[in-house]
């Protein structure tokens, strides 16, 4: 027995000997690969860069005069990209910069490229760079940045069409800093129309960015947005997102909209946050939260191909029509919406909530809940099993109809309401004398049940229908002022 334990024993301590042997070699190579970077070990190799460079002219030797150029192409793949001013610039400069390091395989690409094509004939300026690849990045802090001088007869890109093409790089527009003791000095940077295309990066709009476009496209799949500033524009606005995040303030055309001009917001599963919104809408989401303080405009969301499933809708006010036809079991809240509004939501398990209604809605949910407080007539709420809540504070009824099949309805209006009140079941069948009072509860005037009931010598022309299997309960509000 003892000498099976020595055999045991003898060969754990050959396989610690072969691990550090193993494990000293390795470190040797590793040791190695860093005094001697892009020397092949092993089939793997390390790299390093620290460079810098800036380039004020062509290949031919003229300046970059932005005069001569009306379209910039910038394509990288994890470089970040600047537009800034700075004090060292008196025209266009390009700056590149990389400060990368890490281990790569012997056949991955270490090479860290740019190039700088003018075009003459198409007047582009084509820029791009290669950043070194590799398994295990240490750093990778690549950089293209486009300078323009900070004096009050700078340059400018507001005659220049500006793409950014990057994978995972981030973006960023004008300047942060100021200098209150140098008046003359600009920081704010125009651009004529700026298309960015990322996979997933920061796009981040400057304190000084002007952002005031003619087109402005923004293709992100994942990341963030940002800008605490203003962004507005005289054409058209483009938004396509699978998950990226949104902060922004406010959105607005600049110019006279007609019928055609639409603002494109493609979310998917984004979060989108912004303080206001002037300008008709396309909306199309799926999941994600869209949450604006108020929109001035209309908003059409969605078709039978890319319906929302488990979205928020959270805006502050409309002043415009919305219309919702495929919301499903997303929950749309509307702090308010303005005279003449209309609205149209069909959802599913989703709940909907308007908390002051002035114009006109059509509003329809299966088993969701309905939460509306209108001052106005004209409106049409239907749920399945869901209930219905109606704050009706208007004194006469045009056109106001309350259905659910299983759902409670209950319905709250002022003392003073001149109209005719109709109780029906799910099919339409008037509620008698017999099945009346049990599901149909009135607290209005001690009348008691009455089917029709008449309020306040109402006419027949002003109806308020009900019709529920369900129960069905009218109370009273205090009068209140408009």
């Amino acid at each position: 027995m003892a000498q099976g334990g020595n055999v045991r024993k003898g060969f754990t301590i050959y396989l610690l000997i072969l691990f550090f042997i193993i494990l000293a070699a390795l470190l040797g190579c590793i040791v190695a690969m860093l005094f001697s970077p892009f020397t092949n070990i092993l089939g793997f190799q390390y790299y390093v860069y620290n460079y810098s460079d800036i380039f004020k002219e062509t290949d031919a030797g003229q300046a970059y005069n932005l005069d001569n150029i009306s379209v910039i192409n910038v394509d990288t793949n994890s470089a970040n990209v600047t537009l800034q001013r700075r004090y060292d610039v008196d025209q266009l400069y390009i700056e590149f910069t990389a400060t990368s390091k890490g281990f790569a395989k012997a056949d991955q690409n270490t090479d860290f490229n740019h190039y700088i094509e003018y075009d003459e004939t198409a007047k582009a300026l084509n820029i791009s760079v290669h950043e070194p690849e590799g398994f295990i990045r240490f750093e990778n802090n690549v950089n293209i940045n486009l300078l323009l001088p900070m004096v009050d007869a700078s340059e400018d890109f507001d005659n220049i069409d500006l793409y950014i093409n990057t994978n995972t790089g981030n973006i960023y527009i004008g300047n942060n800093a100021t200098d209150d003791l140098n008046p003359n000095l600009k920081y704010d940077t125009k651009i004529k129309n700026l298309y960015i295309t990322m996979n997933d990066g920061s796009l981040r709009f400057a304190e000084n960015s002007t952002n005031e476009f003619e087109n402005l496209r923004i293709n992100i799949g994942d990341g963030r947005v940002t800008s605490d500033k203003d962004i507005s524009f005289s054409n058209s606005l483009s938004i396509n997102s699978n998950s990226a995040r949104f902060d922004l303030a406010n959105l607005a055309y600049t110019s006279t909209m007609n019928h055609n001009m639409h603002i494109n917001l493609n979310l998917d599963d984004a979060i989108f946050y912004a303080d206001s919104i002037i300008g008709n809408l396309n909306l199309n989401m799926r999941g994600g939260h869209f949450i604006v303080d108020g929109v001035e405009g209309s908003i059409n969301s969605n078709s039978a191909i890319t319906q929302m499933s488990n979205g928020r809708i959270t805006i502050g006010s409309v002043a415009g029509n919305i219309s919702l036809p495929y919301a499903n079991n997303s929950d749309i809240t509307i702090d308010s919406m303005t005279e003449g509004s209309q609205a149209y939501i069909h959802a599913t398990g989703g709940n909907i909530t308007i908390n002051s209604l002035k114009g006109m809605a059509w509003l329809e949910t299966t088993s969701g809940k309905v939460d509306v407080t209108t001052y106005s007539d004209g409106l049409e709420i239907i749920t399945t099993s869901g209930a219905i809540n109606l704050v009706y504070d208007v004194d006469t009824v045009s056109d106001v109809v309350l259905k659910s099949n299983s759902g409670r309805i209950n319905a709250f209006v002022r003392s003073n309401l001149s109209c005719v009140m109709k109780f029906h079941d799910k099919d339409g069948i008037y509620y008698d004398d017999d099945n009346g009072p049990s599901t149909v509860n009135l607290i209005l005037h001690d009348i008691g049940f009455q089917n029709p009931a008449i309020i306040n010598n109402g006419l027949d022309a002003n109806s308020m229908l009900f019709y529920s299997n369900g129960r069905i309960t009218v109370d009273l509000i205090e009068t209140t002022a408009l």
